[in-house]
C-alpha cells in the first residue's frame, strides 16, 4: 500500500519505527499520521520482523501504540530581533561572496551575532558540571517564552514562502511545474492572512457530499458522506479509504487526530461552547431553528468522540472479516465511486474501526450524520478563511497562526509535489561554495561513524549493514533536488499538477483528481509528513537519512561561522541521524543487538527522562566531538575569545535544543554530555561532579 517513511526528530517510537519499501513510498502520494511508519509486505500486512519493528521492541518491548499526532497547540510569538535581523535562512547573494576564514577569531557579522546570542543565553551562576542544560539555556529561557527551534521555524515559513510563491501571478493556461506550486501554495497561504475566503465554496462541497451541518439532513447516507470525503475530496473524516489494486486500505483519518487536538487546546467548557457557537455561526445558511445545539455535540462527544479517541492510537493491521455486515455495506457504497474490483479489506486499527461501526449501530444513522458532518466543518474550517482558522486554534496572534497554518500548506502541497516542492528554493540558496561546505561537514561526521564502527567489536564483524557512510547521495538528495531538465522527465514532473488558479479548494480539488487518475506517482518522497509538519532538521529514508534544505538556517548554519558553531549546531542533526540509522541497524542485527542493550541500560541507569533520545544523543555526541577534533578548524568568535573553541563547540551543540519558560527545562543535555571525556576536560569537571561520573556510558 503507498506509504511514507517517517522519523520523529526528537524521540525514536513506536509509531516511527517501521522500515518501508523504498518503491511502495514513491508511490504514495499524501502520508498521513494514520498510516504513517508501517512496513509494508507482499500480502499487505505489517511486518513484525522488520528492522524498525524489532529495534522498537528492544526499547519498548510491550508498546503497540502509534504516537499521537504531532501537537498543534506549539505556539510561538514574534521572532526576536536579534534572529530576525540575522536572516534566519542563508541569503543566496551573501554566499557568492563568501570564502573560508583563517584567522583565529571570527569578525563577520553573523559571528558577532552567534557571540551575542551565547552571551546572553549563558548562565553564568550555574556551574555546567552540575546542569549544562541550565547552564546554556539559563538566559533563553529567562527571556523567550518558547524554544529556539520554534521561534527558528517561524522565520524559515516566511523565507520559504518567500520562495515558493515567485510565481504566483501566472494565471494562464500550460503553466509550468513551479508555476503550479505557487498558485497553490499562494490560495492556501493567504487564508490565514485573511486574504481570501473558501468557505462558499467547502459549503457547495459539503451539499455534493450529502452535508447540510449546521442543519440534519434530511436523508442522511453516512457510508456515502464519509466515502465522498474520502474519496471525492482528499477530506477524510472518521475513516480515510485508500483502494490499491484488490485491496482497500481503511485508516483513521488524519483529520481525526487534528480533532483531538483541538479538543485538548480547548479551556473549559466555556471555550467549547464558544468555539461551536462560532463554528455554527459561520456555516450557517438560514434555519437556524433546525441547527444542532451545542448540548448535543457534547452528547456526540461522550457518547461517539471519546470512544474513538480512546481507540485511534492502537496500531495493527488486520483484515477485516469478509463476512462482516459492515464490509458488505462498505462494498455496495463503494461501486457508486466505481470502485469495484476490492475483494479484500485491511485496517491499519481494527479496533478504532470496529468500534466506530458498533457506536453507529448504536446511536442510529441521523445523529452519526450529525457528528461525520459536524467532524467535516471543524477540519474543513482550517481552509475556510481568517475568522474559521483563528477560531480553529484558539487566538487571534497572526505568528503564532502563521506558525501552525504555514505548516499545514506545506505539508498539503508537499504530498502532491514530493522534493521538487524545495527545487526554487535549492536553486537560490544551495550555490556551489555552500555545497562543498556542507558536504565537507557532513562527510567528515560520517567517516567518523565508519571509521568507530569498523574498527570496533562487535559492530566491526557485522556485514549486514548497507549504509555506504562514504556516500551522500541519500542524505543530501533533497537539497539537490531540481526540476528535471531532460523533457520526458520534465513533462512527467509538469503532470503531477494540473494548471492552479486562486482558490484553495478548488486546486486541492483538481490536484486530488488528478492524483488519482495517474498509475504511478512519480513525485521523489524522501521527508515524510511529520517532517514537513514540524520542519524538522531529517527524514528517515532507505536505510539513511535526508537532511531538510532549510536546515542551512541561522544559527544552525551560516558559511561564514566557524567549524565549532557548524559542528555542534548543524552536525548536531548529522550526528544524530547517524547515530539513530547505526542504532536501528545494530539492535536489530543478531551479532550486534546485545551491546545495543548494554549500552540502553547504561542510558537507562543515567536517569535520562527520554531513554530512547539519551541513547542516539550519547552516541552521537560521543562520535562528533572526535569528528570536530580530528576534521574541524578551531577559530573562534570575536567578541567571545574567552570562549575555547571546545567550548563553543558544546554551547552550540547544547543551545539549539534550549526550550521557553513555557516549556520544562529537561535534561537534553545533562543525558549526553556527562559520558563525554572531552566535556569533563573542556570544563575542568572534577571527578565525581554530577556530569563527570566516575562510569560513562559508551555507546559505539
Amino acid at each position: 500500500m503507498p506509504r511514507q517513511s517517517e522519523h520523529r526528530p526528537r524521540q525514536l517510537t513506536a509509531g516511527d519505527q517501521s522500515k518501508v519499501s523504498r518503491r511502495s513510498e514513491q508511490r504514495s502520494r499524501l502520508p498521513t499520521t494514520s498510516d504513517h511508519g508501517k512496513a509494508a509486505t507482499t500480502s499487505g500486512v505489517l511486518s513484525p520482523e522488520s528492522p524498525w519493528s524489532r529495534y522498537t521492541q528492544l526499547l519498548s518491548p510491550r508498546r503497540e501504540q502509534e504516537p499521537a499526532a504531532p501537537r498543534t497547540n506549539i505556539i510561538i510569538v514574534a521572532v526576536p530581533i536579534v534572529l530576525l535581523g540575522t536572516g534566519l535562512l542563508v541569503l543566496f547573494a551573501f554566499f557568492r561572496g563568501w570564502h573560508q576564514h583563517t584567522s583565529s577569531d571570527c569578525a563577520e557579522p553573523v559571528c558577532k551575532q552567534f557571540a551575542k546570542l551565547i552571551a546572553e543565553t549563558v548562565n553564568h551562576s550555574i556551574d555546567p558540571c552540575v546542569n549544562f542544560d541550565a547552564y546554556v539555556c539559563g538566559g533563553w529561557r529567562a527571556r523567550r517564552k518558547y524554544s529556539v527551534h520554534s521561534e527558528l521555524v517561524s522565520n524559515a515559513l516566511d523565507q520559504m514562502t518567500e520562495v515558493v510563491i515567485k510565481n504566483a501571478d501566472s494565471l494562464v493556461a500550460g503553466q509550468n511545474l513551479l508555476q503550479k506550486a505557487s498558485l497553490f501554495y499562494r490560495s492556501c497561504d493567504v487564508l490565514w492572512r485573511g486574504e481570501a475566503d473558501e468557505l462558499p465554496v467547502i459549503r457547495e462541497c459539503f451539499r455534493r457530499a450529502g452535508i447540510v451541518w449546521p442543519r440534519r439532513s434530511p436523508a442522511p447516507d453516512v457510508l456515502r458522506t464519509l466515502l465522498s470525503l474520502s474519496i471525492d475530496f482528499d477530506w477524510a473524516v472518521i475513516i480515510r479509504v485508500w483502494p490499491v489494486e484488490e485491496t482497500l486500505w481503511v485508516f483513521v483519518a488524519p483529520s481525526f487526530h487534528f480533532a483531538a487536538d483541538e479538543q485538548g487546546r480547548m479551556r473549559g467548557l466555556d471555550g467549547k461552547r464558544r468555539s461551536f457557537e462560532f463554528l455554527r455561526a459561520q456555516f450557517s445558511e438560514g434555519g437556524g431553528a433546525a441547527a444542532v445545539t451545542f448540548e448535543e455535540a457534547r452528547e456526540l462527544e461522550e457518547s461517539l468522540f471519546r470512544p474513538l479517541d480512546d481507540e485511534r492510537l492502537h496500531k495493527r493491521a488486520e483484515a477485516l472479516p469478509a463476512a462482516s455486515p459492515d464490509v458488505s455495506r462498505l462494498s455496495q457504497s463503494l461501486a457508486k465511486f466505481n470502485v469495484t474490483k476490492v475483494s479484500k479489506f485491511i485496517t491499519s486499527n481494527l479496533k478504532y474501526v470496529t468500534k466506530f461501526f458498533d457506536l453507529w449501530k448504536k446511536i442510529g444513522d441521523d445523529k452519526t450524520h450529525v457528528f461525520v458532518s459536524w467532524m467535516a466543518a471543524r477540519y474543513a474550517s482550517l481552509f475556510a478563511n481568517h475568522d474559521l482558522i483563528s477560531n480553529y486554534y484558539g487566538t487571534t496572534n497572526q505568528e503564532v497562526i502563521k506558525y501552525q497554518h504555514g505548516r499545514l500548506c506545506y505539508q498539503l502541497l508537499y504530498g502532491y509535489l514530493g522534493d521538487y516542492l524545495f527545487a526554487p528554493y535549492n536553486a537560490e540558496v544551495f550555490q556551489s561554495d555552500l555545497r562543498r561546505d556542507v558536504e565537507r561537514i557532513v562527510l567528515s561526521i560520517r567517516t567518523e561513524f565508519a571509521d568507530r564502527l569498523a574498527s570496533k567489536l562487535p559492530y566491526s564483524n557485522d556485514s549486514t549493514m548497507t549504509v555506504r557512510w562514504s556516500s551522500l547521495d541519500t542524505v543530501m538528495s533533497a537539497l539537490t533536488r531540481t526540476i528535471p531538465q531532460d523533457e520526458n522527465a520534465s513533462s512527467e514532473a509538469n503532470s503531477l499538477l494540473p494548471d492552479m488558479n486562486t482558490s484553495l479548494v478548488r486546486n486541492w480539488e483538481a490536484a486530488w483528481k488528478a492524483s488519482r487518475l495517474r498509475t504511478a506517482n512519480s513525485a521523489p518522497r524522501t521527508l515524510g509528513w511529520y517532517t514537513m509538519y514540524t520542519l524538522s532538521a531529517y527524514s528517515h529514508w532507505d536505510d539513511d537519512f535526508v537532511l531538510a534544505p532549510y536546515v542551512l538556517s541561522f544559527p544552525f548554519y551560516h558559511p561564514t561561522l566557524v567549524d565549532a558553531v557548524k559542528y555542534g549546531a548543524l552536525g548536531a542533526h548529522v550526528a544524530k541521524a547517524s547515530a539513530e540509522v547505526a542504532i536501528v541497524h545494530y539492535g536489530s542485527a543478531n551479532t550486534t543487538t546485545g551491546a545495543v542493550r548494554e549500552a540502553l541500560k547504561c542510558a537507562n541507569k543515567a536517569n535520562a527522562t527520554d531513554i530512547s533520545a539519551a541513547l542516539s544523543d550519547q552516541a552521537s555526541l560521543q562520535v562528533l566531538v572526535d569528528a570536530f577534533q580530528a576534521r574541524g578548524s578551531h577559530s573562534t568568535l570575536e567578541g567571545a575569545e574567552h570562549i575555547t573553541a571546545m567550548q563553543l563547540f558544546f554551547l552550540s551543540w547544547c543551545f539549539i535544543r534550549c526550550r521557553g519558560y513555557t516549556e520544562r527545562l529537561g535534561d537534553k543535555c545533562n543525558a549526553a554530555v556527562e559520558h563525554v571525556a572531552a566535556f569533563s576536560s573542556t570544563f575542568s569537571c572534577a571527578a565525581g561532579k554530577p556530569l563527570n561520573p566516575e562510569k560513562k556510558c559508551i555507546v559505539f
